[in-house]
């Protein structure tokens, strides 16, 4: 099977999201007085940590984790952008800052059985090439909203291939079974594109 193209051999892969979402849903020490789950991600610092670990810390559309961005760069995203918002908590997922931006209003109701993080076949959609591009795979070449959905969040673009270099060092650090001259060489490394990827960084 081809790994998803949002994670890597040091990374953890997503796994039952919608079993993880919907037990977080029951918990009534997590929920509180919320009916809101868009809010409570909000105003709750516990839920939105565990909402996080639920995701492993990386954005459903692109990959990028915690590592190459700053805490406050990962936004809650409605999937569906219902007005009014449908405030679910299958209906909200983890974005970077820049795929939420991007994606924004964008929305084909054949999107839901096929792009949506949680029970979609972005997996099977996009793959990482050799040089780290995200790409359409074949089988989806000739769909147009798959291309629309690509093209809308920018998904070939150069940053993304930076974002995932940052995050597969930090990943690789996170093992914790290289020697300590390499953990100090690649922590500079991911520092110094850290600093890049900053750099290149546009709304």
């Amino acid at each position: 099977m081809t790994m998803d193209y949002r994670y890597n051999i040091y990374s953890a892969p997503y796994e039952d999201i919608v079993q993880q979402k919907t037990v977080f849903s029951l918990n009534c020490n997590l929920i509180g007085r919320y009916t809101n789950i868009y809010n409570l991600l909000h105003n709750k610092k516990s839920a939105r940590d565990e909402f996080d670990n639920i995701y492993h810390s990386r954005c459903v559309y692109c990959g990028v984790n915690f590592s190459a961005l700053d805490y406050p760069l990962f936004e809650i995203d409605h999937f569906i952008p219902t007005n009014p918002k449908d405030n679910t908590i299958h209906n909200l997922v983890l974005s970077c800052h820049k795929c939420n931006r991007l994606k924004s209003d964008f929305f084909f109701k054949e999107m839901i059985g096929l792009c949506h993080p949680d029970t979609g076949k972005l997996f099977e959609i996009f793959t990482r090439s050799d040089d780290f591009t995200i790409q359409v795979s074949e089988r989806f070449k000739v769909n147009t909203i798959v291309a629309e959905f690509y093209n809308k969040l920018e998904l070939g673009s150069f940053l993304r291939q930076l974002d995932y270099l940052i995050s597969f060092i930090f990943d690789s650090l996170k093992n914790k079974k290289h020697s300590d001259d390499v953990i100090r060489s690649l922590s500079i490394v991911k520092d110094k594109l850290r600093e890049k990827r900053n750099y290149f960084y546009k709304e």
